[in-house]
């Protein structure tokens, strides 16, 4: 009979060796984790901006937020910008009245306020069965598209696929639950793009949840972060990006203490 992480590990498809992770991730209460995102937000979409590929300082982002258009950039590309703030916006609008979810309905709302294709609003997950090449217009994804496919294949196996998973990781801790589904739907890759995005956004709903600070990569770790989701979905090794994950909230809060 197959242990419990034995039957975690294979209903989300890929594994991490739990030993590794620190047992206690530092929390706040929920109000001011949300309290801190919500005072950087555009320092959290002005970050989200440069890991999906767009070439906007931060004093730009700021300017967009502020409702002014900026020079040297696509319509598109400043739709894209504000996509991010308006999700993270909602993100804390569920957190704050207590109605985030490790659901589908959840995922698909904060998929729909971040993806350029509005129209997909019947049908949560896309069928694998009729768009078996199907790729985001993300940076990191396109790379990462050829490596990954799933266990099953249609609407209905991917929903029992993202249900089973999702049933599984109520098995872990907080912090192990987070990355685990961040990982897990950047991998199977449910809708038809912005599933890295998408994920990080649930990812961060439950840090949030939990009073954990959401988390934000880095400008100077991008390169490193995109490595080790390259090699992620290489190996279905996910101990590397866990590890990493829980240093960036370690050294947040050093730096926190320090100040």
């Amino acid at each position: 009979m197959p242990s419990l992480e034995d039957a975690l590990f294979d209903a989300l498809g890929f594994r991490w060796d739990r030993s590794r992770l620190p047992k206690i991730v530092p929390a706040l209460s929920v109000d001011l984790a949300c309290f801190k995102l919500h005072k950087s937000l555009s320092q959290f979409v002005w970050e989200a901006t440069l890991l999906e590929g767009l070439s906007f300082t931060f004093s730009e982002v700021q300017t967009l937020l502020d409702g002014v258009t900026v020079a040297g950039h696509s319509i598109a590309n400043q739709a894209q910008v504000l996509r991010l703030a308006t999700c993270t916006k909602r993100l804390l609008a569920m957190v704050r009245g207590g109605q985030f979810k490790l659901t589908q309905s959840v995922f698909a709302e904060l998929h729909r306020l971040v993806s350029e294709r509005r129209s997909q609003v019947s049908r949560a997950f896309r069928d694998e069965q009729n768009q078996p090449n199907s790729t985001s217009n993300l940076a990191v994804e396109p790379r990462l598209a050829a490596l990954t496919s799933s266990m099953l294949v249609g609407t209905e196996g991917m929903d029992r696929l993202f249900n089973e998973g999702v049933a599984a990781l109520k098995t872990c801790s907080s912090f192990e639950r987070a990355v685990g589904f961040y990982l897990f739907g950047s991998l199977h890759r449910f809708f038809d793009g912005e599933n890295q995005l998408t994920s990080r956004f649930m990812m961060n709903g439950v840090l949030l949840s939990r009073g954990v600070e959401a988390i934000s990569i880095p400008t100077a770790d991008i390169e490193r972060f995109t490595e080790i989701v390259r090699r992620f979905h290489q190996s279905k090794d996910g101990s590397e990006m866990m590890l990493f994950l829980a240093g960036l909230c370690a050294g947040r809060t050093s730096r926190d203490n320090a100040g």
